[in-house]
């Protein structure tokens, strides 16, 4: 959690093999902390993310930083995951609107022509698509928040350096990508494992792994070998 930035950005929470739930914050290392706090009380208002913490422990739970942004774009930048992965299977998310998971707020035009369409199964209207398209392509940003963008997400999402007990180094694009060669299906095996939350399985052969932003050595589509 200490790794985890305190700045404003997009989160993917994970627990288990399949559930996982978008969202944003404003200062995400807190975010991540009142998650955990509600679901270890079993409290947590989303019955989805609580049913899989009960099944499958702390242990399977992972916090990742999708994107580091300003306050004001939190809104469209977590709507763009949230159009394309709502009602996927194991997406945990309720709300169809990144602009109203609270109560009491007031929707925007644009909100409730979009939750409208989707309760009647519809397409949105071409005008409303398009400024959609065109707000989530970053036309508002200015060069230098891109550029600080870009090199929030990288400080917040290095690669992974795995040490092997032959001697071996290889450096991973991501926590997902590893996790899948080592055959498992999400992110959720590997979290713990750098958070030292929990030992790493002998039968990988593997003694660390850790966060490096040094560049990537493996290409997960053309990489053959297989755990030691």
């Amino acid at each position: 959690m200490t790794d985890t930035p305190t700045l404003p950005g997009i989160y993917r929470l994970s627990i288990g093999p399949r559930t996982f739930y978008w969202g944003q914050a404003q200062g995400l290392r807190k975010r991540e902390r009142d998650h955990l706090s509600f679901l270890r009380k079993g409290e947590h208002h989303n019955r989805h993310l609580q049913a899989s913490f009960d099944k499958h422990g702390e242990d399977a739970f992972t916090f990742d930083v999708s994107l580091i942004c300003e306050v004001e774009e939190l809104n469209r930048y977590e709507q763009h995951y949230l159009d394309r992965d709502h009602g996927s299977h194991g997406c945990a998310n309720i709300a169809k609107c990144a602009e109203v998971p609270g109560r009491g707020l007031t929707r925007s035009d644009e909100c409730r022509a979009k939750m409208s369409e989707a309760k009647m199964g519809g397409q949105l209207p071409a005008e409303t698509r398009a400024k959609i398209s065109e707000a989530l392509k970053g036309a508002s940003k200015t060069a230098e928040h891109a550029a600080a963008t870009r090199e929030g997400v990288r400080a917040f999402h290095p690669n992974i350096l795995v040490r092997y007990i032959c001697g071996r180094e290889e450096i991973w694009p991501s926590q997902h990508s590893l996790a899948k060669h080592l055959g498992h299906k999400g992110s959720g095996a590997v979290g713990p494992w750098l958070s030292g939350r929990s030992p790493i399985p002998a039968k990988y052969g593997i003694t660390s792994v850790t966060r490096t932003n040094l560049p990537a050595t493996i290409d997960p589509e053309n990489h053959e070998t297989r755990p030691h």
